[in-house]
């Protein structure tokens, strides 16, 4: 799922056959600038973007009407610095939010993924930022490319502040306290629908529901409709480590999309936090049901796994 320098070759003769042709010209040049510039680097190849336009949403994907967004591949090496590092990035001002997106490429159905490259399983990286309708463009593009080009000089983040993005007992303990005063009071934005599947998940040691929505129907200015839910899960590191390396399992219908969210807000206590986001098919498709059951059948299965794995650690 990580960007090898065969998958970037395949890529890159794609991207620069699509611009020769004036394939993203309505863009513009100073993305271009960027892209081509990212794309010099060892383990960086850009797949799709956008500089943002008022009135254009993306239903599928994390970002709001008028940011322009990035994606970008990444092999093992960047991707776990960027990973890192992305909490980094977040703190400058163009930068709306920074996600991870598990990606499967179907060129029939994107046509910004060359046909070699069906069926492809991918992790991409997603920065969103204040895009050509809004102020600060110039300043979004100078961001990203400062900090791709010093990502692998600088100072890692120190290995203690990293592992506190994890879900702890403490944390878990704290965030339900808060869950539940959510429940006492029938919080508005609760749907009760969901809450005994939150309450169920949550009995898993590791495992802690921070946000949830059964799905409602909303129409966008492309006419697309999307019921879909989701929901956000903050892990233990353990848990963290398994759910990233056998996301595409879950990744199946009623399941429509994985991301890794880095978050700091008081959903997570206000710290920074590595928060899995999966969206479903919700309530108005009624297979709401079904979606939880995937859910909870890969979360369970995440929870044996690991006890198997240290039961046989605790052998050898």
């Amino acid at each position: 799922m990580y960007l090898t320098q065969e998958y970037k070759q395949i890529m890159l003769e794609w991207f620069n056959e699509k611009q020769r042709e004036g394939h993203f010209d309505e863009e513009g040049k100073e993305i271009m600038h960027l892209c081509n510039e990212l794309n010099t680097y060892n383990g960086v190849c850009t797949v799709y973007f956008s500089v943002g336009r008022l009135g254009v949403e993306y239903p599928a994907i994390s970002v709001m009407p008028g940011q322009g967004f990035l994606w970008l591949w990444l092999d093992q090496e960047m991707f776990d610095l960027f990973h890192r590092n992305a909490f980094e990035l977040l703190k400058k001002e163009p930068i709306k939010d920074v996600n991870v997106i598990y990606e499967e490429y179907i060129s029939y159905q994107n046509r910004y993924y060359p046909q070699p490259l069906d069926g492809l399983k991918a992790c991409i990286m997603q920065i969103s930022f204040a895009g050509k309708s809004i102020d600060h463009f110039d300043a979004s593009l100078d961001a990203i490319r400062v900090f791709i080009r010093s990502l692998s000089a600088q100072p890692d983040v120190n290995k203690e502040d990293v592992y506190a993005r994890y879900l702890t007992p403490d944390y878990k303990r704290r965030v339900l306290k808060d869950f539940d005063d959510l429940k006492q009071y029938n919080h508005q934005h609760l749907d009760a629908e969901i809450v005994p599947f939150c309450d169920e998940l949550n009995t898993y040691n590791g495992v802690c529901t921070v946000m949830s929505c059964v799905g409602h129907e909303r129409w966008c200015a492309q006419g697309w409709m999307i019921g879909w839910g989701y929901l956000d899960l903050w892990l233990d590191k353990d848990l963290f480590d398994l759910f990233h390396r056998y996301a595409f399992e879950l990744l199946n219908p009623p399941i429509e999309n994985l991301e890794i969210h880095y978050m700091k807000s008081a959903y997570v206590l206000n710290k920074e936090a590595y928060v899995l986001r999966i969206f479903f098919r919700g309530k108005p498709m009624n297979v709401l049901d079904e979606s939880m059951d995937a859910i909870r059948t890969f979360v369970h299965s995440l929870t044996i796994f690991r006890t198997s794995f240290r039961s046989f650690n605790r052998k050898a």
